[in-house]
């Protein structure tokens, strides 16, 4: 298998991993937060407009239908304002508004930077771990067909009767041995690529 270089493990970590990214929209509240209560400093002003259309229409009908009418109205009407309010003096509340504000975006700064560096020492590390499961296993592979080879000769050397059945036995005993670790070896290389998977928020 051809591994990416540790980079693109690091870009995929950083752009995938949900921690960082529930962080960082906790930084854009933090930084909201601030940034409007900074703006409680200045005046507030509010502006407000009313338009309205009104048709109304009366009948009166007399007994004798001598004086039956209808009487028809139309009216249209338009109001606008504004208010303008600067609170100059609240005790200093505006103020410690403002710097617990600032705290708790500073405090959602820090977290975030802590859970990068801690993202990337994960990634780091569940990427050699890794590439190393992935060099044992191809060390292993060549011990495994030494240890077939060996055993091969072993083998025929037995059926020419060059060498005893507890020589042949021992090959074959090593050459079980080596199979073994190999399928030790390729287990840890898959829980190493789920790790280095799960480090960069693909699972």
């Amino acid at each position: 298998e051809v591994l990416s270089s540790l980079a693109v493990y690091l870009d995929t970590a950083l752009a995938n991993r949900p921690d960082l990214k529930a962080y960082r929209e906790a930084l854009e509240v933090a930084k909201y937060n601030y940034w409007g209560s900074i703006c409680s400093f200045g005046p507030t002003v509010s502006l407000n407009a009313n338009i309205g259309y009104t048709v109304g229409q009366n009948r009166i009908k007399a007994y004798d239908d001598s004086n039956s009418r209808t009487n028809k109205s139309e009216t249209f009407y338009f109001s606008y304002g504004g208010n303008v309010s600067w609170e100059l003096f609240s005790g200093g509340e505006t103020f410690f508004n403002m710097r617990r504000f600032q705290a708790a975006m500073l405090q959602s700064d820090y977290s975030l930077a802590n859970t990068w560096i801690t993202v990337v020492a994960e990634v780091r590390t569940a990427y050699d771990n890794y590439l190393t499961c992935l060099k044992q296993v191809k060390i292993f592979q060549k011990s495994l067909e030494l240890y077939r080879k060996i055993r091969d000769l072993v083998d025929e050397e037995y059926r020419a009767g060059n060498t005893e059945l507890t020589r042949l036995n021992e090959a074959q005993r090593d050459l079980v041995d080596a199979e073994t670790s190999l399928a030790t070896y390729v287990i840890n290389m898959h829980n190493a690529k789920a790790q280095l998977m799960a480090a960069t928020g693909e699972y």
